[in-house]
């Protein structure tokens, strides 16, 4: 794809054709710092427009789509069982990781990301009355926030 054509889907209107799905992708598909924050924050804006059946929806996509790579697990898994070493513990460690941690990393990153993310936090919690599913991701920002706050 020509440089102009990805410039023109990732900014302006080709920008708010996209789904937040896609951009949620994107966002840690991506290696370049100012496209992703530019759809980092093109996110937060339409979270900030979310009703509570939306919010749920994107939960649940975090949920289940950035979750921690099962095949990096069982492999790490593997060399950790034929070799017990720090290397492969911390392997281990990074492959149990799930996606959306550094996702969140990524939004917090962004103006006012901080704030954007106690507001999900909050919603978050709200949510998790009728959906207790959902503890794994606030365990995430639970750990996320320690680590900034601690």
């Amino acid at each position: 794809m020509a440089l102009d054509s990805l410039i023109k889907l990732f900014t302006g209107s080709g920008l708010k054709k996209r789904s937040w799905q896609d951009i949620c992708a994107d966002v840690l598909r991506l290696k370049d710092d100012a496209m992703v924050l530019r759809l980092a924050d093109e996110l937060l804006e339409r979270y900030e427009q979310f009703d509570e059946d939306e919010k749920l929806e994107f939960f649940e996509f975090l949920l289940t789509e950035f979750e921690a790579d099962q095949n990096a697990i069982l492999t790490a898994i593997e060399h950790y069982v034929e070799d017990p070493s720090p290397n492969h513990q911390q392997e281990l460690n990074l492959a149990t990781l799930p996606r959306r941690r550094k996702f969140l990393e990524i939004l917090n990153m962004c103006r006012g990301g901080m704030m954007a993310l106690l507001s999900m936090r909050t919603a978050l919690t709200g949510l998790m009355r009728k959906h207790p599913h959902l503890a794994a991701i606030d365990s995430d920002f639970e750990i996320l926030l320690r680590s900034w706050f601690n």
